[in-house]
């Protein structure tokens, strides 16, 4: 798919959303290994769900998880883009390990260096983060491809395989396309 802006899925913890993220050309389908986060998926899941994608580019999102547990879980996965909270202790070190790093803002106030790729949730964060970065809004109904780098889908949790409904997800896809 030719588009000019990227679309990413996060937070993606069952095969139908992934399938669904593969199946609509997106650019990056994230996986959450922070134990502390709602959407944390265990690792073996994820790479049983991981060998069935392809065309996308595979993301393991971290909270504030150490290096080494970063690391482990990236070596498993062979994964070597990151998404981390942007005031992550270990940037530089993360950067400097040769991993490609989105960075989560939640405040434009502080805009460190180092990462290749910015999510952020609040609208009115977005044109400070953009000035600096090639930035993603998460989920929303207010994304302007014309105006704006990308957008960020948060996965759900699946009561039973195959029920999940894409429908709005869809419809939000189909509108951009035609926006171009």
């Amino acid at each position: 798919m030719n588009r000019s802006f990227i679309i990413k899925f996060s937070c993606v913890n069952n095969l139908s959303d992934a399938r669904f993220a593969a199946g609509s050309w997106a650019d990056l389908v994230g996986f959450n290994f922070d134990p502390n986060h709602p959407q944390y998926i265990e690792p073996n899941k994820a790479k049983d769900i991981i060998q069935w994608l392809s065309g996308v580019k595979i993301v393991a999102e971290f909270g504030q998880q150490p290096v080494s547990w970063i690391q482990d879980i990236t070596g498993l996965l062979n994964i070597q883009t990151l998404q981390i909270p942007s005031d992550h202790e270990a940037v530089e070190t993360l950067k400097t390990l040769g991993y490609n790093l989105i960075g989560r803002f939640e405040n434009s106030l502080h805009l460190p260096e180092g990462f290749d790729l910015a999510i952020c949730s609040n609208p009115n964060d977005y044109e400070d983060l953009q000035k600096q970065y090639t930035t993603l809004i998460e989920s929303s109904e207010q994304f302007n491809p014309e105006l704006m780098d990308g957008v960020c889908f948060i996965g759900e949790p699946e009561e039973k395989p195959g029920t999940r409904n894409h429908q709005s997800w869809q419809e939000l896809i189909e509108q951009w396309e035609q926006a171009q």
